[in-house]
């Protein structure tokens, strides 16, 4: 199923390619919404839910995720400062490192403690954190309404351009 999910990343990854051409809110935008989507999707799974569903909303998922996430991280580094770049890199990547560690440490806790013995608790459980992530990628959709559009993402790269290059005239 993981598969599944990457594939649905990779196809996007080539779609998206270089996201120079639309800025970044657009792509990222989009890409939050299908991963609200695809997870909104995986917190409906049950006992008897078929194969294809569940590799649909995977891949929706994925498709989400190859879109929402170059695009996010360029953005993130075109906003710094030149001299700043290697700190920003390192803040970033610590910043998604501890998110992922919470990501799965703080659902897996409500899981264990609602679930017991029984297996109905667990799906309920399951369920719920599904639409709780599902509701924080819709929130993160509503933000990403503030990224730079194309224009300012062009402006921010050629500020950015003429401090590493001084005497570089850039249009």
């Amino acid at each position: 199923m993981i598969v599944r999910r990457r594939r649905g990343a990779a196809v996007e990854d080539e779609l998206v390619g270089d996201a120079d051409r639309v800025g970044p809110r657009i792509p990222v935008s989009l890409g939050l919404a299908f991963i609200s989507l695809g997870v909104f999707f995986q917190s409906r799974f049950a006992v008897d839910t078929p194969v294809w569903a569940m590799i649909t909303a995977f891949c929706i998922q994925g498709l989400g995720t190859g879109l929402a996430m170059m695009p996010n991280t360029l953005a993130a580094m075109d906003s710094v400062t030149a001299n700043l770049v290697a700190q920003a890199s390192s803040v970033r990547s610590l910043n998604r490192q501890i998110a992922g560690a919470l990501s799965v440490a703080v659902p897996r806790l409500r899981v264990v403690e609602a679930s017991g013995v029984e297996p109905q608790l667990a799906q309920a459980a399951y369920s719920q954190v599904f639409l709780i992530a599902s509701l924080s990628a819709a929130a993160a959709f509503v933000a990403s309404f503030w990224l730079p559009g194309k224009e300012e993402t062009m402006r921010l790269r050629s500020v950015r351009s003429s401090e590493q290059h001084p005497g570089l005239v850039t249009e």
